[in-house]
């Protein structure tokens, strides 16, 4: 798949490579080596990656002050409620969580 390209340099900072699923959700699931197990459907051999490999990142092409403003808003009040219940400080969803976790 061909993708369009940023200008020369990329001056207005866009995001090129961006993470499918959030690198802090990724990285919980770090084995001792500080990579990740991913196991791959057509049977090929597994691939042990970082978090933050670009084999979880997406091509695209958006402006960085969504990312960085925008987005990090919604993904922040994500991890918040994740590292919530991962710890095991919860184990039910209030209305604030629930909001944080679909907000769209």
């Amino acid at each position: 798949m061909r993708y369009p390209k940023s200008q020369k340099g990329n001056p207005h900072k866009l995001t090129i490579d961006q993470h499918i699923f959030p690198k802090a959700c990724i990285a919980r699931f770090i084995g001792e080596n500080g990579t990740v197990q991913v196991r791959r459907k057509n049977g090929e051999q597994d691939l042990w990656l970082v978090p933050g490999s670009s084999y979880f990142c997406a091509r695209r092409l958006w402006d960085q002050k969504a990312e960085a403003f925008f987005m990090k808003a919604i993904e922040d009040r994500y991890q918040e409620v994740a590292r919530s219940i991962v710890t095991g400080a919860v184990n039910t969803l209030d209305a604030v969580m629930t909001a944080a976790v679909s907000d769209l």
